[in-house]
C-alpha cells in the first residue's frame, strides 16, 4: 500500500446561528460547520501507480455574532436584559417594569422589607459568545478491488471551544443600603449564602452565570465513511456516502450555564450524503469548482445532565424551594439544585445542505460557502426517579427556615 499525504486544505466557515422565538432555555450546543474535503479523484481510478491512500487536514474557525440573540435565548420574555423587583409587571404605573420577582431568589423577610418598592430594580444583562477554533484530519483509501469507485475513509476533528456568558448587573432605582448591588450577582454565581435563623439559604452550585470564559477541547466525534462514486472524472465528481459517528465529545455537566460544548454531546449516530463538484473553469495552475450536498443524520440517545425550570414561571429554575423533611432549621435551596438532573436526551433527525464555491491552486484550496441547518425537537425523559412532595416552592412571606417547612399551608406556593 503506497501511502502519501497529497494536500493542505485549508477552509473556514462562518456559524450563524439562528435563533427565533425562543427564550428561558437552560441549555445550548452549537452544530458545527462540516467543511467539504478535497480529494484528488485519481486516488480510486484504476492506473498502475494508483494510490489507495491519502490524507488531509482542513483547518476551522468559527465566532458567534448574534450575541443579543444568544441572551434572549437564555434570557426570559424575548429579552437579553432581565429585571428582578419586588413584584413582576409590566405596566409603568406599577413603577419600574420587571420580569422576576426577586424575593423568591433572595429568601428572607429582612431582604423582602429591604427591597419593598416598586421602585427598585436589578437587572441582569447578558451577552453570550462563542469561538471554535479546530482543524479535521481526513483520509480516505481506495476499495477498488472489491468495487471500482468504492473507498472508506476516517475524518478526526480536534476542537477547541471557548465560550463566554458576559453577564452584566445593574441596580437601578430607590436606595439599596440594605440590599447590597452585588448580592444578585453573587447568588447567580455560587458565591451567596444566608446562615440567619429564620432565613438560611444554600449555596446556588448548578446552572450558574460566570464571567470571563470557560473553555474545553478534545476530539468532536470520529466519523467512520463508506463510499461509492458514481461519477469520477476529472471535470465531475458524484458520490454517496454512509456514515457511522463514533462518539468521542464532552457532555454537559450542568455546573453553569452555557459550558463549552464539542461535538454533539457523545451521541451515536448513523447517517448519509450525497454530494457533488463540478468543476467550472481552469488553467494550467488554478481551478475553480462548485459543489453541493445533502446530509441526513439520526442521533441515539444518551444521558445528559439538563436543568428544567419551573411550568410558567420566569426563571423557576432559581426559585428557593423548601424540603419536607420533617425537621426545622433546614436552608431553602435554589431549585436548580435538584432540578439538575441525568436526562435521557435522543436528538433524533438532523438535515443539512451545503452550497458552495472553491478555488484551487496547486496544494492550496479555499472554499466559500453556505449551510442550512435543521433538526427536530430533542426526546426528554427522566432517567432518575423523581420523588413527589419532597419540595416546593418556599412562601416569599409566609415561611422563616427556623420552622419545619411544610406544617402549614402557607409556608409554601406550589409543590412540584
Amino acid at each position: 500500500m503506497k501511502k502519501k499525504l497529497l494536500v493542505l486544505c485549508l477552509q473556514s466557515g462562518l456559524l450563524l446561528s439562528q435563533l427565533s422565538a425562543f427564550t428561558g432555555k437552560t441549555f445550548f450546543s452549537s452544530n458545527m460547520v462540516n467543511l467539504k474535503k478535497r480529494f484528488s479523484p485519481t486516488f480510486i481510478k484504476p492506473s498502475a501507480k494508483k494510490r489507495s491512500l491519502q490524507f488531509q487536514t482542513s483547518f476551522f474557525y468559527n465566532d458567534s455574532v448574534n450575541a443579543s440573540r444568544l441572551g434572549r435565548y437564555f434570557g426570559v420574555n424575548e429579552k437579553a436584559d432581565i429585571f428582578f423587583g419586588i413584584k413582576p409587571t409590566n405596566d409603568p404605573k406599577d413603577g419600574l417594569k420587571t420580569d422576576v420577582p426577586l424575593e423568591f431568589l433572595i429568601h428572607g423577610a429582612d431582604h423582602v422589607t429591604a427591597i419593598n418598592s416598586d421602585k427598585r430594580r436589578e437587572t441582569l444583562s447578558l451577552r453570550p459568545s462563542q469561538e471554535v477554533i479546530g482543524f479535521t484530519w481526513s483520509s480516505q483509501m481506495s476499495l477498488h478491488r472489491i468495487l471500482e469507485g468504492l473507498y472508506f475513509g476516517v475524518d478526526i476533528p480536534v476542537v477547541w471551544v471557548t465560550s463566554k456568558l458576559n453577564p452584566g448587573f445593574k441596580a437601578e432605582g430607590d436606595d439599596f443600603s440594605d440590599f447590597p448591588e452585588d448580592r444578585v450577582s453573587k447568588f447567580f454565581t455560587g458565591n451567596f449564602e444566608e446562615n440567619m435563623n429564620d432565613d438560611k439559604q444554600g449555596t446556588l452550585n448548578k446552572a450558574k452565570l460566570y464571567f470571563g470564559g470557560k473553555q474545553a477541547a478534545g476530539i468532536a466525534d470520529m466519523k467512520l465513511n463508506l463510499g461509492y462514486r458514481f461519477k469520477n472524472r476529472k471535470d465531475l465528481q458524484t458520490s454517496f456516502v454512509f456514515n457511522f459517528t463514533v462518539p468521542t465529545s464532552n457532555k454537559a455537566q450542568g455546573e453553569f450555564v452555557f459550558e463549552p460544548l464539542y461535538g454533539n454531546g457523545n451521541h451515536l449516530g448513523v447517517g448519509f450524503t450525497g454530494d457533488a463538484k463540478k468543476r467550472v473553469w481552469q488553467d494550467s495552475k488554478q481551478k475553480l469548482h462548485v459543489d453541493t450536498s445533502l446530509m441526513w443524520h439520526y442521533l441515539f440517545d444518551t444521558t445528559h445532565k439538563r436543568t428544567v425550570g419551573l411550568k410558567g414561571k420566569n426563571f423557576g429554575q432559581y426559585y428557593h424551594l423548601g424540603k419536607n423533611t420533617g425537621q426545622a432549621s433546614q436552608p431553602v435551596i435554589p431549585a436548580a439544585n435538584v432540578l439538575t438532573m441525568n436526562m435521557e436526551i435522543e436528538p433524533g433527525n438532523q438535515l443539512q445542505a451545503n452550497l458552495g464555491i472553491s478555488y484551487e491552486c496547486k496544494s492550496l484550496a479555499v472554499r466559500l460557502g453556505y449551510q442550512a441547518f435543521a433538526k427536530e425537537a430533542e426526546r426528554v425523559g427522566l432517567r432518575e426517579e423523581w420523588v413527589e412532595e419532597l419540595y416546593a416552592v418556599a412562601s416569599a412571606e409566609n415561611f422563616l427556615t427556623s420552622n419545619i417547612f411544610g406544617a402549614n399551608m402557607d409556608d409554601f406556593e406550589s409543590g412540584i
